[in-house]
C-alpha cells in the first residue's frame, strides 16, 4: 500500500504561512499610557487611576505577551513545511494546538469586562478559527489527507488575518493591565 506524502499538496499552505510570517514582523503594537478617570477641571489633582478585575489584568498581560510569540510560531511551521518533515510538522501543529487552546482561555474575562469586551468578542473567534485550522491541519496529517492540510493552512490563515484586526487593541490594553499590575503588585 502506498501512501501519498501531504507535502506536495501543501504549497498553498506555504504560501499562506510566509503571509503569516510576515504579518507578524509588521504589525507590532503600539503602547500608550494607562486608562484614567480624570478629577474634574480645576481640581489640582492627577488623573485618578481605573481598576480592572485581577483576571482581566492578568489575560491581558498574558495575551500581549502572547501576541509576540506568533512569530515563532508562524516561523516553526514553515521551516518545518520547507524542510519536508512531516513528523516535525505533526509536532508543531500539536505544540501550536497547545499554544492556542492554553491561552484562549484568557479571553472570557475580556469579554466579561466592558473595557475590554470588543477586544476579547473579537479575539474569540479568532483564536476558535485558528485552532480548528491547526487541528485541521494536524489531523489531515495523521490520516495522510493532503488537501486537507491545505484546507487547515487556510482556516489557520484566515483566523490569524482575523486575529491581526485586534493587535494594536491588545497591546494597547495589554500596556496599560501591565502597568495596573505593577501598581497594584498583582
Amino acid at each position: 500500500m502506498r501512501v501519498r506524502s501531504p507535502i506536495g499538496a501543501l504549497s498553498i499552505g506555504v504560501a499562506m504561512l510566509a503571509t503569516v510570517v510576515g504579518c507578524t514582523t509588521s504589525a507590532n503594537p503600539t503602547a500608550t499610557t494607562g486608562s484614567a478617570a480624570s478629577e474634574p477641571s480645576g481640581s489640582g489633582a492627577g488623573p485618578l487611576p481605573t481598576h480592572w478585575p485581577s483576571n482581566v489584568i492578568e489575560g491581558l498581560v498574558q495575551l500581549a505577551v502572547v501576541d509576540t510569540q506568533f512569530q515563532q510560531v508562524g516561523t516553526d511551521l514553515n521551516d518545518a513545511i520547507n524542510a519536508g518533515d512531516l513528523k516535525a510538522l505533526l509536532v508543531v501543529t500539536k505544540n501550536v494546538r497547545a499554544f492556542l487552546t492554553t491561552n484562549q482561555k484568557y479571553i472570557p474575562a475580556l469579554q466579561a469586562f466592558p473595557l475590554s469586551k470588543a477586544l476579547g468578542d473579537g479575539l474569540a473567534p479568532s483564536y476558535a478559527q485558528m485552532i480548528q485550522g491547526i487541528t485541521q491541519i494536524e489531523d489531515s496529517l495523521t490520516a495522510g489527507n493532503g488537501s486537507g492540510a491545505t484546507a487547515g493552512f487556510a482556516t489557520f490563515t484566515a483566523g490569524y488575518a482575523a486575529y491581526g484586526a485586534f493587535r494594536t487593541q491588545l497591546g494597547t490594553l495589554g500596556t496599560q493591565a501591565l502597568e495596573m499590575k505593577r501598581h497594584f503588585n498583582l
